[in-house]
């Protein structure tokens, strides 16, 4: 099944989340792109589409605050629709 662009951009906006959560400032280009199980050419339209965004610094690869408050409000987002359909617990 081929997943959508909008659940790439999320995959990667989480992996490079959780890599710098992890690494710090050491992030790495090859093992960013394995993480989300893309080709080289493909992660790097990818990354470019996310800074023009202004999702990713220009300047490396690490999340700007746009891009956090983008991830945290797309959890919140799917946990409410979860919760309409029962699958989680109500938030309080």
């Amino acid at each position: 099944m081929r997943r959508s662009t909008l659940e790439i951009e999320l995959a990667l906006l989480s992996a490079i989340h959780a890599e710098q959560q992890n690494l710090g400032s050491q992030l790495r280009r090859s093992r960013l792109q394995s993480r989300v199980y893309l080709s080289w050419k493909v992660f790097n339209g990818y990354i470019e589409r996310l800074r023009q965004a202004g999702l990713v610094c220009q300047d490396g690869i690490r999340l700007t605050e746009k891009g956090v408050q983008f991830l945290a409000t797309d959890r919140v987002a799917l946990l409410r629709i979860l919760e309409d359909y029962g699958l989680v617990p109500t938030m309080s």
